[in-house]
């Protein structure tokens, strides 16, 4: 996937197909709200090829961010969110190292407009022996 800052030179990384897909997703939403946009005058063009600019550069962070942790947690997935229209889910799996051999599953709601927007975090043990309260 190109953008704005990677046809500078600067080497294309290759994704995890789930976020590749949320690449595309956002993407997509970016060109229809440009799409959207109106421009009364052309002295407004700068200013609006600046906030395409900036989000792009928060798209492409939150991808690497969302890829590093998909490389770290094994039993993790990212998926679009099925309460949140334009946001998607990050589930990860985390097994306790006792031998009682207890998960945590954790799910990250990130909204649209993440990082400027809080992320949902929801806790749920698989035996309840972590208090997720």
């Amino acid at each position: 996937m190109s953008s704005f800052l990677s046809v500078g030179g600067v080497s294309q990384t290759r994704f995890h197909p789930a976020v590749s897909g949320f690449l595309k997703a956002k993407m997509n939403l970016l060109c229809r709200d440009m799409k959207n946009g109106h421009i009364s005058n052309p002295t407004e063009i700068p200013s609006m090829i600046h906030f395409a600019e900036l989000r792009v550069a928060r798209i492409e962070e939150a991808a690497k961010e969302i890829e590093a942790i998909l490389g770290r947690c094994r039993n993790s997935f990212l998926q679009p969110s099925e309460s949140h229209k334009e946001g998607y889910d990050f589930t990860a799996y985390l097994a306790s190292a006792s031998k009682n051999g207890d998960r945590l599953h954790v799910t990250l709601s990130i909204q649209d407009y993440y990082p400027f927007a809080p992320i949902g975090i929801h806790l749920q043990s698989a035996s309840r022996l972590y208090n997720t309260e």
